[in-house]
């Protein structure tokens, strides 16, 4: 029970703070009703992905450029295909044109990162016990790191301080890019001249798709390190924010992009790869800014007959 409640009980008679002390029992059984329920969505979570998941292998196998198999859709449409002997194995950038198409995972790539994206093979959802989810990324060789997959695992945590006791952000833990020699496209090299002609390099870090990858975790505390905060939290606070504020904005940004993921991209992936998501999208997103101006201006003309009436008032 919260300190505020406490208090309010306190301040009512005893007869009804006795009734009041009976709804809050009534409410904790319902909590407890809603967390099992949340528990048994996050288990037909999982038994629908094993469902989903040879369905994904198949489309794997469908997009993968370096797969030389025929598959039964190439073999009932061989005819076809015999005309078009330099079409390629597999479907080449998939995974790229559909990040590309949908609209929230599009501001994560620069034109940079397109060619280390084109070697991108499939993306796959895990459950793990507690609550929240985990992306891994899958590679084919590639000219800019090592890795063969990268992954990111996002963590749901029960806020004990807010009255329904809900799920909320908590945190990401990603996996480190391990780059080939130059070829790092999270940093770049800022060349500055000085005095007498000398050239100054300073390695800093640029914006790309990869910083997907890091992890976000909150400060342990005010007196953390600074280098350990800008590690976990993202940087410098800017515009004189708190850093809890600025911590919670990253926060939902991030679970923003794993959402896009987990909920747009993984399950309805070949219709962002058509763009007829993307389309409908867009119709939507029309759809709701004609809403928003129609209400702007009935609120317009709402004002005017106010002072229309104000100024006749005042005549009389």
């Amino acid at each position: 029970m919260s300190e505020h409640t406490s208090e309010f009980l306190e301040s009512l008679p005893p007869n009804l703070a006795s009734r009041v002390r009976q709804l809050l029992s009534m409410q904790s059984s319902q909590s407890q009703l809603i967390e099992q329920y949340q528990h048994e969505v996050l288990q037909l979570d999982k038994k629908y992905l094993s469902l989903y998941t040879p369905l994904y292998t198949e489309r794997r196998e469908a997009i993968d450029t370096t797969n030389s198999i025929a598959s039964d859709f190439d073999t009932a449409f061989s005819s076809a295909a015999a005309d078009d002997a330099d079409i390629p194995n597999g479907i080449p950038e998939f995974w790229l044109t559909v990040i590309r198409n949908n609209f929230t995972t599009s501001d994560m790539i620069t034109e940079e990162d397109e060619d280390a994206l084109k070697s991108l093979k499939d993306i796959r959802l895990e459950y793990h016990e507690e609550p929240g989810f985990r992306l891994v990324f899958e590679f084919a060789e590639n000219e800019f790191f090592y890795n063969t997959t990268l992954s990111k695992t996002f963590f749901y945590t029960r806020d004990e301080e807010d009255y329904t006791r809900d799920l909320v952000y908590g945190h990401s833990i990603g996996e480190e890019i391990h780059w080939k020699d130059g070829k790092n496209l999270m940093r770049k090299v800022v060349r500055t001249k000085r005095r007498k002609g000398k050239v100054h390099e300073e390695t800093v870090p640029k914006e790309s798709f990869f910083d997907f990858f890091s992890s976000l975790i909150e400060p342990a505390s005010d007196d953390a390190e600074e280098g350990e905060r800008d590690t976990m939290a993202g940087g410098d606070e800017e515009d004189g924010d708190e850093p809890d504020s600025e911590f919670q904005w990253l926060l939902e940004l991030d679970f923003g992009y794993g959402e896009a993921f987990k909920e747009e991209i993984i399950p309805y992936a070949v219709h962002w790869f058509t763009g007829e998501a993307s389309q409908f999208d867009e119709e939507n997103s029309e759809e709701d800014s004609e809403e928003e101006d129609d209400d702007e201006e009935e609120d317009e003309d709402g004002d005017e007959e106010e002072e229309d009436d104000d100024n006749d008032n005042d005549e009389e």
